[in-house]
């Protein structure tokens, strides 16, 4: 069976993992709903990014291929599901490159071509407002960055995407609601 496959990329705080839950609660069939690699990595494993570049490269390949692995497994799985959504996917480690999308493809030995043709639609859901996040950053503690960190990130993840023919971007609005209903309307329009 052939399946859409969705990724949620973006800057940390933006709403990807809550977008994840909500459309595995709200789509049928449920959509299979693979959660961001750095998950485990950083909360279960407690492996944390290194900050000189040598390390960084190591840990993104590392991540990266941790992606790669997750999202072949996903797409052999027996279920009915129509869908496979990401949250984050293989092109999210550029954003902590220095030398960005072309250092990631060095890295992986892949071309941004090939990297983007793994998904068949991206979104993006932007980061809200410093409250919103402030908020969010406060009940979370496993995230670390701060808002300025967030937006150059956001900015960095935009930049790396924007080359994906199917990209929306989900600008922050009156509520999360309004938010996770316009991507909704972008998944369901895209499986008509």
């Amino acid at each position: 069976m052939k399946r859409t496959r969705i990724v949620l990329p973006g800057a940390p705080g933006a709403g990807k993992s809550t977008a994840l839950g909500n459309f595995a609660e709200r789509l049928t069939p449920r959509p299979i709903c693979i959660p961001e690699a750095a998950r485990y990595v950083k909360h279960e494993a407690r492996l944390l990014p290194p900050r000189d570049h040598k390390g960084a490269r190591v840990y993104e390949g590392g991540m990266s291929r941790i992606r790669l692995a997750t999202e072949d497994m996903a797409a052999v799985q027996e279920s009915e599901a129509s869908r496979i959504f990401f949250d984050r996917g293989i092109p999210d480690g550029a954003c902590y490159l220095p030398g960005g999308l072309m250092e990631l493809c060095e890295l992986l030995e892949m071309t941004w071509e090939q990297m983007f043709d793994r998904y068949d639609l991206v979104l993006m859901f932007a980061l809200p407002r410093r409250d919103i996040y402030d908020r969010f950053r406060a009940n979370n503690p496993s995230r670390h960055e701060t808002y300025e960190e967030a937006r150059e990130l956001d900015a960095r993840s935009r930049r790396i995407w924007s080359g994906h023919p199917r990209l929306h971007v989900i600008e922050d609005g009156p509520s999360w609601e309004s938010r996770f209903e316009r991507a909704l309307d972008i998944v369901q329009r895209a499986a008509a």
